[in-house]
């Protein structure tokens, strides 16, 4: 499979935006700096870049997944499933270990209501607490990897059904998903967001799925379509009257587009390459440990007001114990992968 270049450019671009996003809004709620001046770098009237990101991490999912299987005749699904499961849980399970280990040390006390079914416990193993959490049923979530993961995991379990209508016809299925999208937009009444919820967040799996198969046909002149959708987006400027749903899809179908046709250009600079693969490398271990560093770092320094230069340091410095934490838990969860198979193969 040939490694695509763009795919990691996008994927550390979105997750950098994510990690300064929480830990702008961490130290905001906590009084320690006054971040309202970067409101407008973040959303405008056409475009919000954190939800913009997010959504570039599902079409990216649904790109690589597709990439991954594409040139398999006949597909091992359970093979697929052991994979992917196993390289999101084993890390998901030793950063959920480790915060819980941090916060007993803190409280001496689980940090969990008394009342919680010993039975929701099921919720973490499957790694979907947080989601369910967020749907109003309490769980034993610690907040690792929010929402989006459980997202993920759903999505993956749904892969191989989506990815046999894609084969049979891509394009009869990204217009029923289409269709269904926009039905789904238009009549949304429920209490989580739009931007947060599994059956609506589908529709970008389903689009990288797609935009991935049509790789080829995107030709240099759908930058005439690319560039101004980009450009009233982040300018905010002329303001579009529909739903910001809507505009997110087009933004992110239009920036993966975008960044596709920059391709040649991106290979060709390959120190900077090399880095942001190493980068792309470790995002998700990135994306499962940076809440709790962000909130154990502005933990210790509440009541303390920081000045610009300060705030950059303390960047630094988070940005510096993520990369060292993600390194270890990959580290260690591959030892754990690896220690699982060699387990069932002497069975």
């Amino acid at each position: 499979m040939k490694k695509l270049s763009f795919i990691d450019v996008l994927r550390v671009m979105s997750f950098a935006v994510i990690i300064f996003y929480h830990f702008a809004i961490d130290l905001e709620v906590k009084g320690m700096y006054n971040f309202q001046k970067f409101g407008i770098t973040f959303f405008n009237s056409n475009m919000n870049i954190v939800i913009l990101s997010v959504s570039l991490f599902f079409i990216i999912s649904g790109a690589c997944l597709t990439l991954s299987v594409q040139k398999q005749k006949n597909v091992n699904w359970m093979s697929f499933y052991k994979k992917r499961i196993t390289r999101i849980l084993i890390p998901f399970y030793l950063a959920y270990i480790f915060d819980l280990f941090l916060e007993f040390m803190q409280y001496r006390v689980l940090p969990f209501p008394n009342d919680i079914p010993l039975w929701r416990v099921i919720f973490t193993f499957a790694g979907v607490d947080e989601y369910f959490t967020m749907l109003g049923t309490t769980t034993f979530s610690l907040g690792i990897g929010e929402w989006f993961l459980g997202c993920l995991i759903m999505m993956y379990l749904i892969f191989p059904l989506l990815y046999t209508c894609m084969k049979k016809n891509r394009y009869v299925t990204i217009l029923a998903a289409t269709i269904y999208y926009i039905v789904l937009i238009l009549t949304y009444n429920y209490n989580v967001p739009q931007h947060m919820n599994f059956f609506s967040k589908i529709y970008e799996f389903i689009l990288g799925m797609f935009l991935i198969l049509e790789l080829n046909k995107i030709k240099k002149w759908s930058l005439v379509i690319t560039l101004p959708i980009i450009a009233v987006c982040f300018l905010g400027k002329p303001y579009i009257p529909v739903p910001q749903a809507f505009m997110n899809i087009l933004l992110s179908g239009a920036v993966f587009c975008f960044a596709a046709l920059c391709e040649d250009f991106i290979s060709n600079r390959k120190h900077l390459l090399s880095i942001l693969r190493v980068v792309s490398k470790y995002s998700f271990e990135v994306y499962l440990i940076h809440h709790f560093i962000i909130y154990w770092f502005s933990w210790y320094f509440t009541g303390h007001l920081f000045c610009g230069r300060e705030i950059i340091l303390l960047l630094t410095l988070e940005c510096f114990v993520m990369a060292v934490g993600a390194r270890a838990l990959k580290k260690y969860s591959v030892k754990v992968e690896n220690w699982i198979g060699n387990i069932k193969l002497g069975s």
